[in-house]
């Protein structure tokens, strides 16, 4: 649940990565990310390069959902469920 927060952060991760050092978010690395950034106002996907993603619906609840056998990540609104990445 994100609710109205101003910024927030939700993802996952590789069961394997270090948490040592300086951390770049991207599925390169390890990490699948979205985000609401709140001074610009923008969601993105930590991508590389990042992704802007365009949503008509300010996402309160968002689900991930990983699919273990090809490896792909995906996150999606729950009230609309409407995807988001």
């Amino acid at each position: 649940e994100v609710g109205d927060k101003p910024e927030w952060g939700l993802g996952l991760c590789r069961e394997s990565i270090s948490l040592k050092g300086n951390i770049v978010f991207s599925p390169n690395n390890g990490y699948w990310v979205v985000w609401l950034l709140q001074n610009m106002g923008s969601y993105e996907a930590l991508t590389s390069p990042v992704s802007s993603l365009s949503m008509s619906v300010r996402p309160w609840h968002i689900g991930i959902f990983l699919d273990y056998e090809t490896g792909e990540v995906s996150f999606y609104n729950v009230n609309n469920r409407s995807p988001i990445y």
